[in-house]
């Protein structure tokens, strides 16, 4: 007979060592896990309802500007000389003017990236499709934006509206350029994530014709704004009352209230550069508003414009108008 014996192997104890720190490590990780599942399901259960509401206040749209009125400017005896009436203006996104304006493919193809972001494009579409329609698009508004104008006392052509464009696009490089020479570095300025007027001075029927032929262009807006009018006889008094110019570059290189959102200078405003509009400047100029929503269009912020206030000169109107009179008569 063959005896068979059996040794019994001991394990060292390096290996019992290492399996009790992974059972420790175990079971740290799965009550993480449990603690983690729990919260999942406090936050996704529990309160659903409380976090959806608050995560829908978070998607709020791009705050929409609110324009102020400037000041009038009145004779000694109250008689309006110049105000600010009501109209619209119709605004374009700066990046679209840029890629009009530009010849390089980076600025076209940045562009149509924000609006795929925004679900203007089919993301699985090729850029080169997505560039060709953007280029039609372009080409196809301000066909549509001549075509507005004809109605009206001096119509413009395609050349015309996309050369306002490019005086634009060339403005704000100016604007970007002095306030890189403040910093001393190159950085993009505010002007360049904002709309800029391109058709001014629309009336209230302009207004509505324009909002529905230009509603299938997310990056036209048309604004409430207002335009300086002066007075039927206000003539006599032109040289005293000035005249409005752009802002340019050197405006916003020395604006007092650059760190202010609501009156800094913007590169699409006009500021005094004669007359009592630049003496007057500080007292006739107001402070912009602002509103904000969400996407069920509640109100989260609701900042109210604050107009200009108005100047009353010494100069006697009856008086003046009299003197100009004799002037041209002499």
């Amino acid at each position: 007979p063959v005896r068979v014996s059996v040794t019994r192997v001991r394990r060292p104890w390096t290996a019992l060592m290492f399996e009790n720190r992974l059972r420790i490590l175990l079971g740290v990780l799965g009550l993480a896990a449990l603690i983690l599942l729990a919260r999942l399901g406090q936050l996704q259960i529990v309160n659903a309802d409380y976090y959806r509401q608050r995560a829908e206040r978070c998607l709020v749209l791009t705050p929409t500007q609110l324009p102020f009125v400037r000041g009038s400017i009145h004779d000694r005896n109250g008689e309006v000389l110049v105000s600010d009436e009501p109209c619209w203006d119709l605004t374009i996104d700066y990046g679209v003017i840029a890629a009009d304006s530009e010849d390089a493919p980076s600025v076209i193809l940045r562009e149509i990236k924000r609006w795929k972001r925004r679900g203007r494009y089919p993301i699985a579409v090729p850029d080169q499709q997505v560039q060709d329609a953007f280029r039609q698009e372009i080409a196809a508004m301000w066909e549509e934006l001549a075509a507005i104008t004809t109605s009206s006392n001096a119509p413009l052509s395609v050349f015309s509206l996309r050369a306002r464009a490019r005086d634009t696009y060339d403005h704000i490089a100016g604007i970007r350029a002095g306030v890189a020479a403040r910093r001393g570095f190159d950085a993009p300025v505010a002007e360049e994530g904002q709309p800029h007027a391109i058709l001014t001075g629309l009336d209230a029927d302009q207004q509505i014709i324009a909002r529905e032929m230009f509603a299938r262009y997310p990056w036209v807006h048309v604004e409430a704004s207002s335009s300086r009018r002066f007075a039927v006889d206000a003539e006599p008094f032109a040289h005293v009352l000035g005249r409005l110019g752009r802002v340019d570059a050197k405006v916003v290189e020395s604006d007092p209230d650059a760190e202010d959102p609501f009156a800094s200078y913007r590169a699409d405003e006009r500021i005094g550069t004669s007359g009592v509009e630049y003496a007057a400047e500080r007292t006739l100029r107001g402070r912009r508003g602002q509103i904000t929503v969400d996407r069920d269009n509640s109100v989260i912020e609701d900042i109210e414009a604050e107009n200009g206030r108005d100047v009353t000169l010494t100069l006697h109107g009856p008086l003046q108008k009299r003197l100009y009179r004799l002037l041209g008569n002499a």
